[in-house]
Parts: structure tokens; C-alpha cells; sequence
């Protein structure tokens, strides 16, 4: 396990007979019409030579003139690359992880290169993130850095525990690539753990804790049935962790081409309603949600739903841990995720939630385990009164 920031992220490797190309890391410019007028923009990129997965990265600049592009219409993580042909520019806003892989997570600051706190404004951009999905072996962007093109600092960037450092000259990084060191090696497949002895039955819908509602929508694509994953504070806890489980026998979860492992943009979502019901986890409309990784590191590190430790919401093993690090307070109805099977998906789900701050003790969690039977859960709360759809996309939550 690799800690990053207080975060455990799971990479397994195992050796394998033969040689192994190199893998190599680094940066180099992106020449494009699309990139905004009086900028300049570089690639970060990892290449794994086939057998050497990407986990994670720190970088930190600091300018002593210039700026940093955010797009208007962008996040600090990637958006699908299908996006690209809508808006070109959102390509090139400055964001961290690979594009159309939303397993990307960003802990924090860059803290191992002595940066401050996450940041991605001049005078100085620290961050690090990670990726947990095991499958990143080949050539990858794993970020982009638009700079003013008066734009003058220093940077550093730390990839497997090695560490360089660049400069910045009227915005450009020059170009540059290193080899990893000890790039041989094969992925491990990984199986789920077993599941733990939990109670089977979700709390009522008047209680605090965590449930689901399936959706009545003509927006749900077809053949699927759609799950709202809700957190009830009964107006006096705050939401701010959970962790999902689930093990497929049969069937597939609804994965939108427009959508990420995060809630989606609500402007997107107006523009494609369909995306309301891709699979992911947070808050719509709220950024400030985060995936930590698989279910198996749960909250606080406790083995909560078993699992394989490894994040992924992709069948047949969906395995996740989330939180909420933002100062609103989530105590009444939100919807803190989506998940949507195909109507002959069998197996099993586990939810845990609590109303503790993230990083304190698990008091009065709520936790339960149900059947996957043709796309339903079962048994599945009574449903929510209070919580719908307003009109044909738009998704109602209790605004702080």
C-alpha cells in the first residue's frame, strides 16, 4: 500500500519473466488551436511500456509571473473527452488525472516537493494525485498545465518515488522524459474479500443513515433501473463519508460515454439528461467531493465491506470509499451518488455511512448489506417522499 497525504492507495505488482520496456514520465508542450489565446499548454504523460501501472504524481510551480488557465467550464479533474468536441478549450483548462478515467483522486497539496496546500492559482500550484483502477500500463495523459505565456517560475514534479526539477520560461516547460526505475512487472488480478457480518436491512426512512431509491424516470436508459444513493441527516447530522460495495453475478452497470467516477457538471446534465443516472459517486453540482479508494480501506481505514482494497465502479466488483471535505452542511435528504444496472444484473450490495467529520471514530454508523435481484435492490427502503426529480433531468437536493 502507498500512503499519499494520509491516504492508502493500493498498487499491486508482480514480477514477470522476460524484459520489459521502460517506463518513462515527463512533460512536453501541446501545440493546438484550441488552446486559449495568450497561453501555452503542457501535457504531463506517464507511458508504463505495457507493464508498469501509474499510480501517482506530485507537482508543484511556482511563478514569479503569470498565471494559471481555468477554464470557465472546467474542474481541477478531467472532464470526458467527448467534452472536448463541445467546448475544445475545456482541454486544455489546468486539470489532474487522465481524461475519460475518473478513478482519479486528488488528496492534497504537494507536500513531499515542500509545497503548500492543493492549489492551482498563481503564485503557486501544489497538488498530488493518484489513480487506484490498476489499468493505466500504457501511454496515458495523467494532467495539463496552461500557463500565461509571460509566465516565469520553478517546478518539480515526484512520480514513483523519483523526483526532477524544471523550469518555466514564458510559460512553456521544456519538454523532458525520464525512465522509471525498476519497470519490470505484470498486474496482479485481484478478488474481492469476504463479505463481513453486517445487518440486512437499511434504516427507515425517517432515520439518520444511509439508503437507496430507484428512480421512476423516462430519462433512465433503457433496460437499466436506476438507484439513488441518499444520505438522510434528519436534519441534525452532516454527511460526510460513505463506502459502497457490490459483487456481481450477472449484468453490467450503466457507465455514461459523457460521464466520470464523479457527480457530473448540472450543465451537462441539462444538456444530456441520460447523464443524471451514470454511475458515480458525490454530490451533483458540488466539486468538492472526492474518491479515496476501494471499500476495503472504508472509513477511517476500518475493513468495513471487505472487498480487494482496489477502487472501481465497474462490473463485477464495484469497490469504493467517498467523502465530502466542503464547509455546507448535508443534514437533510442529498443524493451522494447514482448507481445504475442493467435490469438482468444479479449479486449483492453493502452501503456504510456516518456522520462523523472524516479522519474521527465511526460513531452510530449506519451500515447494511441487500440483494441485487434483476437490476433491484431487495429489500429497498420505503420510498422517499420528500426526495424526486424535478422535471425530466434536474435532480433536487437540499441547498445550504
Amino acid at each position: 500500500m502507498l500512503r499519499f497525504n494520509g491516504f492508502l492507495v493500493s498498487a499491486v505488482l508482480v514480477s514477470v519473466a522476460g524484459p520489459a520496456q521502460a517506463a518513462q514520465y515527463g512533460i512536453h508542450g501541446i501545440s493546438d488551436p484550441a488552446v486559449p489565446a495568450g497561453f501555452v499548454a503542457n501535457e504531463l504523460f506517464w507511458d508504463g511500456g505495457g507493464t508498469l501501472d501509474w499510480t501517482s504524481t506530485g507537482l508543484r510551480i511556482d511563478l514569479s509571473v503569470g498565471s494559471f488557465y481555468q477554464d470557465l467550464q472546467g474542474t481541477d479533474r478531467p472532464l470526458p473527452p467527448a467534452i472536448f468536441d463541445i467546448v475544445p478549450s475545456l482541454e486544455f483548462d489546468t486539470y489532474f488525472g487522465i481524461p475519460g478515467d475518473g478513478t482519479g483522486g486528488i488528496p492534497g497539496g504537494a507536500g513531499d516537493l515542500g509545497g503548500g496546500p492543493f492549489s492551482t492559482n498563481a503564485p503557486q500550484l501544489s497538488v498530488s494525485w493518484f489513480n487506484t483502477d490498476q489499468q493505466n500500463t500504457d501511454f496515458h495523459r495523467t494532467g495539463m498545465v496552461t500557463i500565461s505565456d509571460d509566465a516565469v517560475g520553478t517546478g518539480s514534479i515526484w512520480v514513483n518515488g523519483q523526483v526532477h526539477e524544471f523550469s518555466v520560461i514564458d510559460g512553456a516547460i521544456p519538454d523532458f522524459s525520464y525512465a522509471v526505475s525498476g519497470t519490470s512487472g505484470g498486474i496482479q488480478t485481484l478478488v474481492p474479500g469476504p463479505w463481513p457480518v453486517l445487518p440486512s436491512q437499511p434504516p427507515a426512512n425517517n432515520a439518520v443513515g444511509i439508503t437507496t431509491r430507484t428512480v421512476s424516470s423516462p430519462d433512465v436508459p433503457a433496460g437499466h433501473v436506476a438507484h439513488q444513493i441518499i444520505w438522510n441527516g434528519n436534519g441534525t447530522d452532516d454527511w460526510r463519508a460513505a463506502a459502497l460495495r457490490v459483487d456481481l453475478t450477472s449484468g453490467t452497470v450503466f457507465q455514461h460515454a459523457l460521464g466520470s467516477d464523479l457527480a457530473p457538471d448540472p450543465a451537462f446534465v441539462g444538456a444530456y439528461p441520460d447523464l443524471a443516472f451514470d454511475t458515480h459517486l458525490g454530490i451533483i453540482g458540488d466539486e468538492t467531493n472526492s474518491i479515496s479508494g476501494g471499500a476495503l480501506t472504508g472509513i477511517n481505514g476500518a475493513e468495513v465491506l471487505g472487498g480487494n482494497g482496489v477502487f472501481s465502479l465497474t462490473e463485477p466488483y464495484l469497490s469504493a470509499s467517498w467523502y465530502n471535505d466542503d464547509d455546507k452542511v448535508d443534514t437533510g435528504l442529498v443524493q451522494i451518488g447514482m448507481l445504475t444496472l442493467s435490469d438482468d444484473a444479479n449479486g449483492k450490495i453493502a452501503l456504510h455511512a456516518h456522520g462523523q467529520a472524516w479522519g474521527t471514530n465511526v460513531v452510530n454508523g449506519e451500515v447494511w448489506i441487500a440483494e441485487v435481484v434483476n437490476g433491484q435492490i431487495v429489500p429497498e427502503p420505503v420510498s422517499l417522499a420528500l426526495f424526486a426529480l424535478v422535471g425530466p433531468t434536474l435532480l433536487r437536493r437540499q441547498l445550504k
